[in-house]
């Protein structure tokens, strides 16, 4: 059985549209969370939260915010 990890990328301009990105190492899974919060970033005033390398987010502006999250699953090979 391997272990996958998914992440879901959310944004405040596309609340609606979110994206699903599938790892296959937690380490891969968290750094790409953390450049996709630090590009997303409009404004040089941004802060970053970082809870339990399960969630990463950034806000910006008066109310702008980017968001990571991702959750491991296990694959059966086949």
């Amino acid at each position: 059985m391997n272990t996958l990890y998914l992440l879901c990328e959310l944004g405040d301009e596309h609340y609606t549209e979110p994206v699903f990105t599938v790892f296959q190492h937690q380490k891969e899974a968290f750094v790409h969370a953390i450049k996709a919060c630090l590009s997303n970033a409009k404004d040089n005033d941004f802060t970053i939260e970082i809870e339990s390398q399960e969630r990463v987010s950034v806000k910006f502006g008066s109310s702008n915010f980017y968001a990571v999250s991702y959750t491991h699953l296990r694959a059966h090979e086949t």
